[in-house]
Formats: structure tokens, sequence, C-alpha cells
């Protein structure tokens, strides 16, 4: 039997910016359609993205997301997010903000101290944040963060 020793997580310097998976692909003159599209989760994968990012809020954070925050969380996954939209993101999911986000990161740590199943968690949130341009910053590092915990 061996104990897992928890690595405190720190803010880490970004050296060079992450381009976005999905932007990869897309041409300079991209319509939003285009934009959609590269953006656009199949149902089974966009079910499970949110459900996971429910179970992680409830358990890990201790927080119950709303029935308008899930539905926010499935449009942006769908690429079909409104710029409204993010109002409800930045008021329920405050753990999202670059200056929460080392304290968020250390509580879903806590609750999942396996590195993958770290990651796995953290790879829901990276997923949502870079289809949210607001959250670019987070995004950013999330994803040093989440790669560092494999």
């Amino acid at each position: 039997m061996s104990i897992i020793k928890k690595k405190e997580t720190v803010k880490l310097n970004i050296y060079k910016q992450v381009v976005l998976r999905w932007k990869k692909n897309l041409p300079e003159n991209a319509t939003e359609v285009l934009n959609q599209n590269a953006r656009f989760y199949d149902e089974p994968a966009r079910s499970e993205m949110v459900d996971k990012i429910r179970v992680c809020m409830e358990k890990a954070l201790l927080l119950k997301p709303s029935k308008d925050t899930l539905r926010i969380m499935r449009s942006v996954v769908t690429g079909c997010d409104r710029p409204g939209d993010v109002k409800y993101i930045t008021k329920e999911m405050p753990f999202l903000k670059e200056r929460n986000l080392i304290a968020f990161v250390n509580k879903v740590q806590d609750y999942y101290p396996k590195a993958t199943s770290l990651n796995g968690m953290l790879t829901l949130f990276v997923n949502s944040l870079a289809r949210l341009p607001r959250y670019n910053a987070s995004y950013q590092q999330l994803t040093l963060i989440a790669k560092e915990a494999v």
C-alpha cells in the first residue's frame, strides 16, 4: 500500500500561448458557421461532458450548478453560445477566473488525487474554456496545469 503525496499546484509561467485545437484547421477569414462547426461536440460526448462538470462541481467544489448554468455549458460545447450567456458562467463559476484558478485546481486535486483522474476533470474545464474568448488567460493556465498533472 502506498500513500500518494499531494503535489501543491502553483501558478505556472506561460512562455508560449497554446493555440486552440479547434482553431488550428480553420482559415483566417472563417465565417461564424465554420467557427461554430469547429467548436461543436456530438451529442453523446456533449452530454457526458456537461454531466461530468456538474458532478465535479457538486463533489469537489460543493457547488450546485443551476439549470441555466448547465444549459449554458451545453450551448458552449455545442458552439451555439451567445455573448450574454457568459454572465451565468461568470456568476456561478467564479473559480474559472484566472485569480481563482489555483484554488480551484487544488480543491479538485483534493477530491481526485490520482493524476489521471485530475487530468480528466481539468480537461473538461479546459475544453469549455477553449470556447470562451473572455477566458483565454484561464484557458492558457489551466491547459498547462492539466498537462503537468499527467
